[in-house]
């Protein structure tokens, strides 16, 4: 079932760019919000970035990625907790429901956003 934001936006973007776009986000969408930490010189942040949107592509309106850049945004990231990159919080409805610190397996992600989805699924 489409929930009311899905109804309305069909064609949802998968990946954003900044803290302003996560505040809007986490405000307004119903979607499994996974926040990734980085600085642009960060091989291993690259890799995560890489693996988050494919695994974000492959639940169109359920999922987005906001990409966070630690030098560019410094205080908003210091507010959200975050004090090693890559980090990916997790979120939805307001809440931090999960917060992985470092590089990852796909499998590991997957499966952390599979869970997160079936979780927070309506019924």
């Amino acid at each position: 079932m489409a929930t009311s934001e899905q109804a309305a936006h069909p064609e949802f973007p998968t990946v954003y760019e900044g803290g302003f776009a996560l505040r809007c986000l986490w405000e307004r969408s119903e979607r499994l919000i996974l926040a990734l930490y980085v600085v642009p010189h960060c091989e291993t942040c690259a890799r995560a970035r890489l693996a988050l949107e494919t695994l974000v592509g492959e639940h169109p309106g359920q999922a987005c990625l906001v990409v966070i850049d630690i030098d560019a945004e410094f205080s908003f990231v210091l507010r959200s907790g975050v004090y090693r990159v890559p980090t990916v919080q997790l979120i939805r409805s307001q809440k931090v429901l999960s917060t992985l610190v470092g590089l990852r397996e796909g499998s590991q992600y997957r499966e952390v956003i599979a869970r997160n989805l079936a979780d927070c699924t309506p019924e």
